[in-house]
């Protein structure tokens, strides 16, 4: 009787499993103010929901990136992914994945990059 029971369950909750994973497990790609806009909106004492911003660098010094989006906003970007920032070259274009920080001045602290 509780092999059924598990056997049941598993078959509900798998495909269930899977599919929040799929809706909820995907980043939101968004402009530097999209970014801002998701971090002001999340609850308070959480950190920002990650999203992914399409960045054309403009400059870099150190893990710190100068960018640009589509929307020509300029930001600074904190990188402290593993990615080495000699591969980033100036006026290429990656997207970054991160949140914002910030109120003064915010700015993308970003942990992955894809390439675009």
């Amino acid at each position: 009787m509780l092999k059924k029971i598990i056997i049941i369950a598993a078959v509900i909750c798998i495909p269930v499993v899977f599919y929040l994973a799929s809706i909820y497990g995907q980043f939101e790609t968004v402009t530097f103010q999209g970014a801002i806009t998701a971090a002001t909106s999340s609850i308070e004492g959480e950190q920002s929901p990650k999203v992914i911003v399409v960045t054309e660098i403009l400059s870099k010094n150190g893990h710190e990136i100068r960018g640009r989006d589509s929307e020509l906003t300029e930001f600074r970007v904190d990188y402290t992914g593993s990615e080495p920032l000699d591969n980033f070259e100036i006026g290429e274009k990656v997207r970054f994945v991160g949140h914002v920080h910030g109120v003064t001045e915010p700015y993308l602290h970003a942990m992955q990059v894809y390439e675009e």
